[in-house]
C-alpha cells in the first residue's frame, strides 16, 4: 500500500474505541475553544462581508451560519464558519505544519447537523482529522519553508472527517484526498490581510466538497501525495525541509497526533510566531513589576521564519499588526498584563495609534540568520529589557515551555475565561453556559444539533 492508502485505512478502520481518554478530553477542549471563537469571530469584518455575499447569493437551508440567523448549504456554511473561527487569531495553531483546527471543528459540526450525527461520531471524526493532517504535516516540513501556510492540511483533514461521518469506504476516501490535496493552499505571503483569515474557510469547504463529490461518483488520483508530482514533488520540494512519506504513516495513532506532539492553546489574539517573545516580556514585565516609561529599549531576538511571518513593523491596520512582533511587543509595554483574551492591541485603531507607534520604536529585533530556515514554530525567542536605570534584564521562552504548550495548557478556568469573553454579547450566558455543558458531556450526546443551533442564533 501506499502512503494515501495507509492514511485513508486507518481513519476507516479505528474508531472512538481506540482512543485513550485523554484523546477524547484534549478533543472536547479543542471543540469548546472553537465554538467561542467561531462564535466570537463572526462579528469580525472578514466573516460578515462573507455572510453578506453568501446570503445574498442564496443556497440550499441545509445547515447554519454561526451568527447569521439562516441556513446555507453545508459547503457556505463550512467555509464562513471556518473563517470565522480563524477571524480572531485565537486558533489553536502547533509547533508544526498540520496543527491547526479551525478549519476541522466548524466542518465536524456542520456535518454532524445535517446527519443529525452523535456527539461521539464527532469527537472520532475530529480526532482522526487531527492525526492524518498532524501526520502528514509532520512529513512534510518543505511545505511551509516553501511559504504555505498551516492551513494548506485543512483540506485533507476535513475529508477524513466527512469519511468518517458519511460512514465511507477506504476507496471512497481514497478518492476524497485525490480531490481535496491538489486543492491545498494558503500563502504566507497574504498574512496582514483578510485572504489570510479566508484560509481556514476556504481548507473547511474544500475538503467537504471532495467528499461530496467521491460520494457523487467523480474520480481522482489514488496515490496523490506519494505519487510523480504529487503532494510531496509539488507542495514539499525545494532546497530546506521536503517531505518524509514514511514519517506520514509511521506510529500511526501510537500516540494519537492530539496527544504528541499536540497544538497549543493560544489567548493572545495575534500570530502563534509572537507567543514566545510575549511570553518572555509578560515574565519579566510581572516579575520586576515593570512600567512603560522605566524602559529604555527592547532588544530581541528569533529564529529566521518569524521574520518572514512578522514582518509588518509599521502596521497600518489590525491585521497587520497581528503579524507585527514589534507591535505585539509594543503592546506588552503598554498594556503590562494580558486579558484573556488578548485582543483588544489588535484593532485598526491601535495599529495607528501614536501611543503605541511611540512604544514600536523602542523595539530593536535581530533576525537570527545563523540558525537554519525549517521548524516552522521551534527555535528560542530572547527578549532583553534595557531599563533607564542601567540594568538588562532578559529572558528567553522556546516553544516547549511556551503558554499554552502541550505539557503546558492554559487551565480549564483560563479556557473558560476566554470561551465567556469569546461569546460576550452575542449569546445569552445561559446560552453560553448550555454549550460549555453541552460539550463537556460530547460523546453522551445523541445529536450535536442543539449545539449548531445555538451557534446560528448568535448575534455576529
Amino acid at each position: 500500500m501506499g502512503t494515501t492508502e495507509i492514511l485513508a485505512r486507518f481513519v476507516i478502520e479505528t474508531g472512538y474505541n481506540d482512543f485513550p481518554k485523554e484523546a477524547v478530553e484534549l478533543a472536547k477542549g479543542y471543540i469548546l475553544d472553537c465554538v467561542g471563537h467561531t462564535i466570537g469571530g463572526s462579528g469580525e469584518e472578514v466573516s460578515r462581508r462573507l455572510m453578506n455575499h453568501l446570503r445574498e447569493s442564496g443556497g440550499k437551508p441545509e445547515v447554519g451560519v454561526t451568527g447569521g440567523r439562516f441556513k446555507t448549504t453545508v459547503p457556505n456554511a463550512c467555509w464562513v464558519n471556518g473563517t470565522s473561527a480563524h477571524a480572531l487569531e485565537l486558533e489553536a495553531a502547533g509547533r508544526f505544519g498540520g496543527s491547526n483546527y479551525s478549519p476541522l471543528v466548524p466542518s465536524a459540526l456542520a456535518l454532524g447537523e445535517m446527519l443529525n450525527s452523535s456527539g461521539k461520531s464527532v469527537i472520532e471524526a475530529f480526532v482522526l482529522g487531527v492525526e492524518i493532517q498532524g501526520k502528514v504535516g509532520l512529513g512534510s516540513i518543505g511545505a511551509p519553508n516553501r511559504g504555505y501556510i498551516g492551513f494548506m492540511y485543512g483540506p485533507i483533514a476535513v475529508a477524513a472527517i466527512a469519511a468518517k461521518l458519511m460512514k465511507f469506504d477506504t476507496s471512497l476516501l481514497t478518492t476524497s484526498l485525490g480531490l481535496a490535496i491538489p486543492y491545498c493552499g494558503g500563502f504566507r505571503r497574504s498574512t496582514g490581510s483578510m485572504a489570510h483569515l479566508l484560509d481556514s474557510g476556504i481548507a473547511a469547504r474544500d475538503g467537504v466538497v471532495a467528499a461530496f463529490l467521491a460520494k457523487a461518483g467523480i474520480t481522482a488520483c489514488q496515490d496523490i501525495i506519494e505519487g510523480w508530482e504529487g503532494f510531496g514533488e509539488v507542495y514539499c520540494e525545494g532546497e530546506q525541509g521536503g517531505y518524509d512519506f514514511d514519517a506520514m504513516t509511521k506510529d500511526l495513532g501510537n500516540p494519537f497526533y492530539i496527544i504528541s506532539p499536540g497544538t497549543s492553546a493560544k489567548s493572545y489574539g495575534c500570530c502563534v510566531q509572537n507567543d514566545r517573545a510575549l511570553d518572555a516580556i509578560f515574565k519579566l514585565i510581572e516579575q520586576y513589576d515593570i512600567h512603560y516609561d522605566q524602559v529604555e529599549s527592547v532588544e530581541v531576538e528569533t529564529p529566521p521564519h518569524t521574520g518572514k511571518m512578522l514582518r509588518f513593523n509599521e502596521p497600518r491596520s489590525g491585521e497587520e499588526a497581528k503579524f507585527s512582533l514589534k507591535h505585539s511587543l509594543a503592546a506588552a509595554l503598554l498594556t503590562r498584563k494580558p486579558e484573556m483574551p488578548w485582543t483588544a492591541p489588535f484593532t485598526d485603531e491601535r495599529a495607528v495609534d501614536p501611543k503605541y507607534k511611540e512604544a514600536r520604536a523602542k523595539i530593536n529585533w535581530k533576525i537570527r540568520t545563523d540558525l537554519p530556515m525549517t521548524r516552522v514554530h521551534t527555535g528560542e525567542q530572547k527578549v532583553a529589557l534595557k531599563m533607564r536605570d542601567g540594568r538588562v534584564l532578559s529572558n528567553a521562552v522556546d516553544a516547549s515551555n511556551q503558554r499554552g504548550a502541550r505539557g503546558k495548557d492554559l487551565s480549564r478556568e483560563d479556557r473558560l475565561t476566554i470561551f465567556r469573553s469569546c461569546v460576550k454579547g452575542k449569546i445569552s450566558d445561559a446560552e453560553a453556559e448550555r454549550l460549555v455543558a453541552l460539550v463537556s458531556i460530547l460523546e453522551e450526546l445523541d445529536s450535536v444539533r442543539e449545539i449548531a443551533e445555538i451557534m446560528t442564533s448568535a448575534q455576529a
